[in-house]
């Protein structure tokens, strides 16, 4: 049976506790080394007055060493930490943006939002890096500032499929904490990496020295500590990049069985073997280089080897390439196919208008065909697409070809006007605006004043262009329009997205009430304003749920309520879900201390569980939602919400599917 997300995040996180004892191994023994050869050193030099246990020097040699490694890592590990964006763009990665009008640029969206709606997480950001080979990499701390990066090699001559399986090979990485094990690495390794870079630069000094020494210097003294510096400079770097190249085994170990598992995902993912394996057997015929120079330091983010790599039987961060084919097809005949020759950059046509109206037209008409399924006029059709019983907490991170052919449903049936606009900032804001506004029509009016008067005068503009598009659309596209327009909206800067926030508010308010719809909205536009704009926290924690009784207490409570007519009803539902999380209380809190304006600074401190105690929580909580038997849109959507602050991707639910 497959590992499930919580799991995945568990191994992740002793993986990464095992990383740092490893690092406090490995800075211990270059201590040890570095202080025997100072003392060595200095014996030469001075024999009668150095002691090999001086405690003075040891002490300083451990503070020196020890300050050095660490600020090297913290170093790296502050270069990285905008994340993903930052992985790829030193990389030369350059921004796929969402109104592209390469068509093969276009495919990589599609696909990336539909692995992205299946998967029940923002979509994240893709680059597109230099190199004529095939090659991808996902990076990132979380699923918050995750980015995959595609080569143009990838984009140009793999088909759809193979695409597909590429991109879901990496969405695995992104699902299951790979990610931010191998930017640790990355870290860990540049600190080791500092202790020989020292070395080189004190053999380098050496030459500067030399031209500026004196005439005394010359003649004997001088010569002796040219001689320590340089035996000095020559022990460093042996230390260092002996360091380096052990602590490159242990990540390619790493990294080489974690290629394997994410290999099986992508056929999990999308049923499709056969895609997979068509883009690592044309891997075989290109090879997957990426035209950067600092693409060996990052080798092991990679779909395949990036750079020519020695001593491959320990440092290649990847299986042999056949072994990995016929892992996924063992019938393989062991032949390439042969490498066809593409145009990397695409070239101009002048009928490119007429082709894109072409386009436009073909997605009109899918677009309403898909809205026809999800409404009930071809119910059979929907019926094929969802697999009655499932438990969506158990299939957290689980996505599977149904899940995969229900976000591809969703994803045709938004129309293109709708497509286009969330692919700009200004049309992702009024796309949220439109969301927002109420069915009677003064309120409705009132809403569409205050945004002429409060929006951007474009926004505004777009607003009521969309407003009477979005409220007829189905229900069920609702949080895939908010999902694909999400990257458009960290293009904001903070006095945008600020405004942004107090014009959701003006609209929420205006009615003097805030349902359950209108907070989940706000909620995800805020959580993507904390992570672009200010400091949110890390989603590993390593709290507990006994470490929060009040705040459990409060929001099971708020989620029973907000399901529930009356008191008696809510009080039924907590009875599901509290037992799971052995709360001392047994009733949930009253109605009017449990309003929807108090779900934020209940859930924040939730944040910090560990997988496994999020996992519980959840499962609480879909038992309070499915208590009555009757799982609303507005329910389901709340849970993924609640799941999304946990940082815990939650695939759609599909009709017939249980919470439970």
């Amino acid at each position: 049976m497959a590992m499930d997300f919580f799991e995945h995040q568990e191994q992740a996180r002793r993986q990464t506790t095992w990383l740092v004892v490893l690092f406090i191994l490995a800075v211990l023994a270059i201590i040890a080394a570095v202080y025997g050869s100072v003392v060595a050193g200095l014996m030469l030099a001075n024999s009668n007055t150095i002691s090999w246990n001086d405690p003075r020097l040891i002490l300083g040699v451990t503070t020196v060493v020890g300050l050095v490694v660490l600020m090297g890592t913290l170093y790296k590990l502050a270069s990285l930490s905008a994340g993903g964006a930052a992985v790829a763009e030193s990389l030369g990665g350059r921004l796929i943006q969402r109104n592209t009008h390469d068509p093969d640029e276009q495919k990589a969206l599609n696909i990336v939002d539909e692995m992205a709606i299946a998967a029940g997480m923002a979509v994240p950001p893709i680059y597109v890096v230099q190199g004529s080979g095939i090659n991808a990499f996902a990076a990132g701390f979380s699923t918050d500032d995750a980015v995959v990066g595609i080569t143009q090699g990838a984009i140009r001559r793999l088909s759809r499929d193979e695409l597909q399986g590429v991109i879901a090979h990496e969405f695995s990485h992104i699902l299951n904490g790979d990610m931010r094990l191998n930017l640790r690495l990355v870290g860990v390794l540049h600190g080791i990496l500092i202790i020989g870079l020292i070395g080189v630069s004190l053999i380098r000094s050496l030459r500067y020295m030399s031209h500026s020494r004196s005439s005394s210097n010359r003649k004997g003294g001088g010569g002796q500590i040219i001689l320590l510096i340089l035996a000095l400079g020559v022990i460093l770097s042996v230390i260092g990049y002996v360091g380096v190249f052990f602590g490159n085994v242990i990540k390619s170990a790493v990294s080489r069985q974690r290629e394997y598992l994410a290999d099986a995902a992508a056929v999990q993912f999308t049923r499709n073997p056969d895609g997979i394996a068509g883009a690592l057997k044309k891997l075989g015929s290109t090879g997957g280089s990426i035209d950067h120079p600092r693409a060996s330091e990052l080798s092991h983010l990679y779909f395949a080897p990036g750079v020519f790599i020695l001593f491959g039987n320990l440092l290649d961060s990847h299986p042999p390439l056949p072994k990995r084919i016929l892992r996924i097809n063992p019938s393989w005949d062991g032949v390439f196919p042969a490498a066809e020759k593409v145009e990397l950059i695409p070239s101009t046509k002048d009928d490119f208008a007429a082709e894109q109206n072409r386009r436009r037209e073909h997605q009109q008409q899918r677009s309403q065909q898909m809205i026809a399924i999800l409404t009930g006029a071809g119910a059979a059709e929907l019926a094929t697409v969802g697999i009655l019983g499932d438990s969506a907490i158990r299939n957290v991170s689980q996505v599977r070809q149904d899940k995969v052919a229900y976000a591809s449903l969703l994803r045709n049936a938004i129309p293109p006007n709708i497509t286009e606009a969330a692919s700009d900032p200004y049309g992702s804001r009024a796309i949220l605006y439109s969301f927002l506004l109420a069915k009677e029509a003064r309120l409705r009016e009132h809403q569409l004043d205050l945004i002429t008067r409060l929006a951007d005068e474009t926004v505004a503009g777009l607003t009521h262009h969309l407003a009477d598009t979005i409220p007829t659309l189905p229900t069920e596209l609702r949080l895939p329009i908010v999902e694909i327009s999400l990257p458009s909206l960290r293009q904001l800067s903070k006095p945008q997205f600020d405004r942004v926030l107090r014009v959701i508010d003006q609209l929420i308010t205006a009615d003097n009430q805030t349902t359950l719809r209108e907070w989940a909205l706000k909620r995800m536009v805020r959580r993507q304003y904390d992570i672009v704009h200010a400091h949110h926290q890390d989603p590993w924690g390593n709290a507990r749920l006994t470490d929060h009784p009040s705040e459990v207490t409060r929001l099971l409570s708020l989620i029973a309520h907000a399901g529930s007519s009356n008191p008696a009803q809510a009080a039924q539902a907590f009875s599901h879900g509290a037992p799971l999380l052995d709360l001392t209380v047994n009733q949930p809190l009253p109605a009017n201390l449990c309003r929807l304006d108090q779900f934020d600074t209940t859930i924040e401190p939730l944040s910090q569980l560990r997988p496994l105690e999020k996992r519980r929580l959840l499962e609480a909580a879909a038992k309070i939602i499915a208590a009555d038997r009757v799982a609303t849109a507005e329910e389901a959507e709340l849970l993924r919400v609640i799941a999304d602050t946990l940082a815990v991707p939650m695939p759609p639910i599909l009709p017939g599917q249980k919470l439970t």
